[in-house]
C-alpha cells in the first residue's frame, strides 16, 4: 500500500510470521521511499503494544533524563549493571526507540 505525500512515498508493508502452534504474528513496518531509497521509519508490533511503563522504568528514564550513565545508574539503584541494560532494552521496545537519546526525546515529548 503506498500513500503519496508530496514527492515522498510512505510504504506500508504487512508481515506475517507462523510458528509451529500455527499461530501468526503480525508486524506493521513503515517504510519512507524518498530519491530512490527506502528507509524504515516505525515498526508496529502488536506483541509490544503495551506501553505502560512500570515505576522501576519510571525511575530510569528520570536518571537517564538527569545525564546518568548505565553504571551510574546500576549503583545509585543498587543493582547490576545487566539490571540496568535489561531494564533500558525494554524501555526501548516499549516505546519503539533505539538509543537513550531517542528515549529522552519520547520522555520530554510525553
Amino acid at each position: 500500500m503506498k500513500a503519496r505525500t508530496g514527492s515522498m512515498f510512505i510504504l506500508l508493508c504487512l508481515k506475517t510470521f507462523s510458528n509451529s502452534e500455527k499461530f501468526f504474528h503480525v508486524k506493521l513496518d513503515i517504510l519512507r521511499y524518498s530519491d530512490g531509497d527506502v528507509a524504515k521509519v516505525y515498526t508496529f508490533d502488536p506483541r509490544h503494544a503495551d506501553h505502560s511503563i512500570t515505576p522501576r522504568q519510571n525511575e530510569i528514564i528520570k536518571l537517564i533524563l538527569k545525564g546518568f550513565s548505565t553504571q551510574e545508574i546500576a549503583d545509585r539503584l543498587n543493582v547490576s549493571v545487566n539490571t540496568i541494560k535489561n531494564h533500558k532494552q525494554v524501555l526501548f521496545r516499549k516505546v519503539n526507540v533505539k538509543s537513550s537519546v531517542e528515549l529522552i526525546n519520547f520522555a520530554t515529548r510525553k
